[in-house]
């Protein structure tokens, strides 16, 4: 029966149809379920989307035993019971999509053991919990794609073995969840696009059995690394396109990928795709290259000999697609050119290495943080840093300390001070010719300056600015000493990040002496001397009462002092009401009325007391 766009407020018209198994009351007004529609007991697909509801109760559908396909799509629901899908033992098919959930409930799929297919899209969902469809044993297709999924907890994945298709398109997770996916053994169809990754990283997609996978329309991926794509011996498609900032893809990205045939690399930034990455898959039949920034020099000769090819032999076809569409990008002399139109004397047999920065331009950082720069080159050799002091470092020269080179030639420099200034250059140099990225990182101190508050002649008082915002950081100490004297040594004074401190007073001090203070940054293990000033007590010696540091404990204690006194007063003045009521209630409940008359003067017998504002008066003859 289909009753749909009919601007139904109510199901008690149809609740009488028990023998009926096909309903679509869609686009209609309902908000709420009537709780008689489980007599329905014969129906088979019930079609609900694009109504009001927003809540369902436990056992909304309980009498619907052989219900096979629910479809509650693009209504208002932000809030489902536990149990509101209790003994849908035969359900195949729940549509959820389009509606206002926030978080998924293992319980709601608790009595789903048929159940195949899973829509999720387009809702509010955060994340996945652990074990969250570990009941769904007989899952074969879900989607979670329009979500706002940023993070996949480990086991989230746990329960449907059978799982073919997972859509998590148009989420926000930044990284690969290599771990949870290995859970799913079956899986053949992955739709990744529309996330906020960067890279994809090595060993990310390993020993899988997909079968078609797509991870286009990606803002900020910019890396694909080396055997990223491990032994995946039944993939047939991959779909790498549309990816705005994806410069560089490594040429021994694919292993053991034997089957796969079609490859989309189009609308990238890709400089060059190695002819080593071309011939690591023997089953390739079609690959995507147009409308990236191509380097027309050596790295494109492949191409070009395959272009050749194909116009010299009829018979012979191509793995790149649309080569009319293949343009330069660089030297700046072929921007612009189709690379069909270049003689092949004009791309030579050797070149020099390419180096591609994925760094900015400059960074303005401060003392303490680390320093994350990282580059590739096309062609042989890797590339070598140089310092700001014209160190060269690679991954040989590096073992310890503050510098790290990563093997994807990624430059990490730890606990940064402000000698680190200065421009950083990646670089590689060959027989055929040299290459250079720089970037110019400024270091700076932090904003903190100490200047004196009050100076006796046995202590001093300090205070500094320019820490209100830096409570984020791991804290800062005040070293002190005095000067001109044998010991160098420092007494420290940790200052408490719980608390704004912006003053110190440093008593028990000599008269007449300088003493050193500074204040000082401290990150982790590291310690770095922010400032440092020289002040000199007086002669004379002065109480420092109320100069002295006020902490929170003293605090605490002024306003806990100040708290039971109040506590006190009132309780005082509640006795003394009480006891004026009493002098007056007393004599009504006595059984010896003539002894009080003696105790209470004729004169005084009119007394008040007050209740919730209102007087009331006994009086005696």
């Amino acid at each position: 029966m289909d009753l749909s766009h009919c601007h139904l407020a109510r199901l008690s018209l149809i609740l009488v149809l028990k023998n009926l198994r096909f309903l679509d009351i869609s686009f209609n007004d309902l908000k709420v379920i009537d709780r008689h529609i489980h007599k329905l007991t014969a129906l088979r697909q019930l079609v609900m989307r694009n109504n009001s509801l927003s809540y369902l109760q436990n056992g909304a559908f309980s009498g619907m035993l052989y219900l096979e396909r629910l479809d509650l799509s693009y209504n208002q629901l932000y809030s489902i019971e536990p149990h509101t899908f209790g003994g849908l033992n035969y359900l195949k098919k729940l549509n959820l999509e389009g509606n206002r959930l926030h978080f998924l409930s293992s319980q709601w799929f608790a009595s789903m053991p048929s159940l195949g297919w899973l829509f999720l899209s387009n809702n509010l969902i955060g994340r996945l919990q652990s074990n969250v469809f570990e009941m769904l044993s007989g899952l074969f297709t879900m989607k979670l794609d329009g979500n706002r999924i940023s993070s996949i907890e480990f086991g989230s994945f746990n329960g449907p073995p059978h799982l073919r298709i997972l859509y998590v398109t148009d989420n926000l997770l930044q990284t690969i969840p290599t771990q949870e996916l290995h859970n799913l053994p079956l899986l053949q169809y992955l739709y990744f696009d529309r996330n906020p990754i960067l890279r994809i990283p090595t060993f990310a997609f390993h020993s899988m059995n997909l079968t078609m996978h797509t991870m286009s329309y990606m803002p900020h991926l910019k890396v694909i690394e080396n055997q990223s794509f491990l032994n995946l011996e039944h993939l047939v498609t991959l779909q790498l396109h549309d990816n705005s900032e994806f410069v560089y893809i490594d040429q021994n990205t694919f292993v053991n990928c034997s089957r796969l045939k079609n490859l989309y690399l189009h609308n990238n930034r890709l400089k060059s795709v190695s002819s080593i990455l071309k011939d690591s898959l023997p089953s390739l039949k079609t690959l995507y290259l147009y409308n990236n920034e191509l380097e027309c020099d050596c790295n494109a000769m492949w191409m070009k000999q395959e272009n050749m090819k194909e116009k010299s032999n009829p018979a012979y076809r191509s793995v790149v697609f649309g080569d009319s569409l293949l343009k330069c990008g660089s030297p700046p002399n072929r921007k612009g050119s189709l690379l069909r139109d270049l003689p092949i004397s004009a791309l030579n047999f050797t070149c020099a290495p390419v180096i591609i920065p994925l760094f900015k331009i400059n960074y303005n950082l401060s003392i303490g943080e680390e320093l994350h720069l990282e580059c590739y080159a096309m062609g042989l050799p890797s590339p070598t840093w140089r310092l700001p002091n014209r160190t060269i470092l690679d991954k040989e020269n590096v073992k310890t300390g503050r510098y790290e080179i990563r093997s994807n030639s990624t430059l990490i420099l730890r606990y940064l001070y402000e000698s680190d200034t200065g421009v950083y250059s990646c670089q590689a140099q060959s027989s055929a010719g040299f290459d250079l990225k720089s970037t110019s990182v400024t270091v700076n101190n932090k904003p903190v300056r100490i200047s004196a508050e009050y100076v006796a002649g046995n202590f001093i008082t300090i205070s500094w600015n320019g820490t209100q915002n830096q409570w984020s950081m791991t804290g800062y100490q005040i070293h002190y000493k005095p000067l001109g004297r044998n010991s160098d040594k420092f007494q420290i004074i940790p200052l408490d990040r719980r608390i704004r401190q912006f003053r110190y007073t440093f008593t028990n001090l000599s008269p007449l002496t300088t003493y050193m203070f500074c204040i000082v940054y401290v990150f982790e293990t590291e310690l770095y001397t922010v400032h440092c000033t020289n002040i000199t007590t007086n002669q004379e010696n002065h109480s420092s009462t109320g100069i002295i540091r006020i902490d929170s404990k003293m605090i605490v204690g002024v306003v806990t002092s100040v708290f039971m006194l109040l506590i006190f007063g009132c309780c005082v003045l509640a006795i003394r009401r009480v006891g004026k009521k009493k002098d007056y209630l007393e004599p009504m409940y006595s059984k010896d009325t003539e002894s009080l008359i003696d105790v209470i003067p004729l004169k005084e017998g009119f007394g008040g007391g007050s209740c919730g504002g209102r007087y009331f008066f006994w009086g005696g003859e």
